[in-house]
């Protein structure tokens, strides 16, 4: 009670005033100045306990774990002593291509198999033979101009520089990092692809006629008109039975495909249909190398007895060609078609590391 008296009567501003007006004015007055006081104290302590004094300390050269560690303690900055680097210095990019690119079926050996059992031997124009030395030409081709597409890309990129003054954070430079990579490995497979497209639109477009004599075949024909006897050349109309067994004449369609395989002593059955001794799953023959190739699917060269099966056609010598491994990993299946294989640029996936201490 007393404690209470005290504070109420208290008076820093007394005079000989009387009056309780007077003093009840000169004890608000001591309140407020109190209050104030106190107030403004309290924060200059507050103030003084959060003020940390701003100090300036140089390392030169500190290891980055040396720098991670003041990183978690002090709000530092680290000026870099380039202030560009190209990708190559710390990041680690390698693709994988699909098992087609390196196996038996791209090589010399054999395209020169196929070659060679077919250059003294007229077959029919739907026959694998007539058509699979320009095919397995084109495979190759495709893989290896692929291959080198990316090759190049893959250089650009890493001569490609990343720009800053100050040293960056594990965490920003691996995600600015891996932003680039994700771009460049969208875009990597589209740059051949729209090559290729170019280059089947200029065939298209220029109405060039592959070596396989697939668009259109010319034929001399005799003719005895009594008076006279003359050859000519005939145009003869070249046609594919699609899989629905629809006729396709590549007169009007360049696309016009049929499945692959070898005839016997007839091409036609009795409904015209083709008279097949052996058909190769997957595989088409077309009005078009390309794009009977890319059509097709692999899947008869995962099966080493299918290749032996479709190798007894041919009048060469036996020959031990590897099959492709069905059991190794792929993101394409044995029914993937060639078109999707080529147009993924052959890679199956990428080897990618970051290193941010270099």
């Amino acid at each position: 009670m007393r404690l209470f008296q005290f504070i109420s009567e208290i008076n820093l501003f007394e005079t000989d005033a009387t009056d309780n007006i007077s003093i009840r004015i000169q004890r608000l007055c001591t309140w407020f100045f109190i209050s104030t006081f106190t107030t403004s104290l309290l924060i200059v302590t507050i103030y003084a306990s959060l003020y940390a004094e701003e100090v300036h300390i140089t390392i030169q050269n500190p290891t980055i774990d040396f720098y991670a560690e003041l990183a978690s303690k002090y709000s530092i900055e680290c000026d870099c002593s380039e202030t560009s680097v190209p990708h190559k210095e710390f990041i680690s990019l390698q693709p994988i291509y699909h098992q087609v690119c390196s196996s038996d079926f791209v090589t010399q050996r054999w395209i020169d198999y196929l070659f060679h059992s077919a250059e003294h031997s007229f077959y029919y124009y739907a026959e694998f033979r007539s058509t699979a030395v320009q095919q397995f030409q084109l495979l190759a081709i495709l893989c290896q101009l692929s291959i080198q597409e990316t090759k190049d890309g893959l250089d650009l990129f890493f001569h490609t520089e990343i720009i800053s003054d100050k040293l960056m954070s594990k965490d920003f430079l691996v995600a600015e990092t891996q932003a680039r990579i994700d771009t460049f490995k969208t875009n990597a497979p589209d740059a051949f692809d729209y090559k290729l497209m170019f280059i089947r639109e200029m065939i298209t477009g220029n109405d060039l006629l592959s070596s396989t004599a697939t668009l259109f075949q010319f034929a001399y024909q005799y003719y005895d008109y009594g008076h006279k006897s003359i050859w000519e050349i005939k145009d003869e109309t070249v046609f594919f039975y699609q899989t629905g067994g629809d006729r396709c004449t590549c007169r009007y369609f360049f696309t016009c495909y049929s499945r692959a395989g070898f005839f016997g002593g007839r091409l036609f059955k009795s409904d015209y249909s083709s008279a097949y001794s052996y058909i190769i799953d997957g595989w088409y023959t077309g009005c078009r190398p390309i794009d009977s190739l890319l059509s097709s699917t692999l899947k008869t060269f995962y099966n080493q007895t299918m290749i032996n099966s479709l190798l007894r056609y041919f009048n060469n010598i036996s020959s031990n060609f590897t099959y492709l491994n069905a059991n190794k990993e792929s993101i394409f299946d044995l029914n993937t078609n060639l078109s999707t294989i080529v147009k993924a640029g052959f890679i199956e996936k990428w080897i990618e590391n970051i290193n941010y201490s270099l």
